[in-house]
């Protein structure tokens, strides 16, 4: 929509909406389209649309028999993707996490290559996790206890690593298909899992349940 519009919307100022508009074009995260006309006179405005093809996230996955990478910038677009096969269960989890890092370093010098630039990783992991401190608890179908992954991974990326987060494959796969729905005013979800074991991610009144 046009900058009037979004101040319209926001109840903004015409000037604050210019200004902030300018600083989200600088970074990349929006850009402005074709121009719209909007009543009858006046000077047309140009049509602000999201941007972010200059940034990505990285989503890390460790699942029974492969760990794998994928790099998606905001429009949703997949960029580059990774997978090797790893029995995870018969391999230190130190070595896992240091091979997941060497994919996501090999990404991230790809994507920088590109002129793209990383602003965070996601690692999905599967079983009880803790996203506060960044811990597996316990996941039985990769052998994994009290795991510290998000330290890990950070070890194995080294002092340059972008913001990591630890988070439950299926609750991530719940967030996915929710906020890619098609059906409109879609508020709740149950999304199971069943490759290996059985998993599930909840979407109650728009918002991910926990526990």
């Amino acid at each position: 929509r046009s900058r009037a519009r979004i101040a319209a919307d926001t109840g903004l100022p015409k000037a604050t909406v210019t200004n902030l508009i300018a600083e989200l074009v600088e970074g990349g995260l929006v850009r402005e389209g074709e121009a719209e006309r909007e009543g009858a006179i006046g000077r047309p405005g140009h049509v602000v649309e999201l941007d972010g093809r200059s940034l990505c996230g990285i989503g890390a996955e460790v699942n029974v028999d492969y760990v794998s990478v994928t790099a998606l910038n905001l429009p949703g677009d997949v960029v580059a993707q990774r997978r090797l096969a790893v029995k995870v269960a018969d391999t230190p989890p130190e070595e896992v996490l240091g091979t997941v890092a060497g994919l996501v370093s090999e990404t991230v010098e790809e994507l920088r290559k590109q002129g793209v630039r990383t602003i965070g990783v996601t690692l999905a992991a599967p079983g009880v996790i803790d996203p506060e401190t960044g811990v597996v608890s316990y996941a039985s179908n990769i052998g994994w206890r009290e795991v510290s992954a998000v330290d890990g991974l950070r070890r194995g990326l080294g002092s340059a690593a972008p913001e990591i987060h630890l988070e439950n494959d299926a609750k991530l796969g719940a967030i996915a298909e929710f906020v890619t729905a098609t059906t409109p005013g879609v508020r709740d979800l149950v999304y199971l899992t069943g490759t290996t074991g059985v998993g599930a991610g909840i979407i109650a009144s728009g918002k991910l349940l926990r526990g």
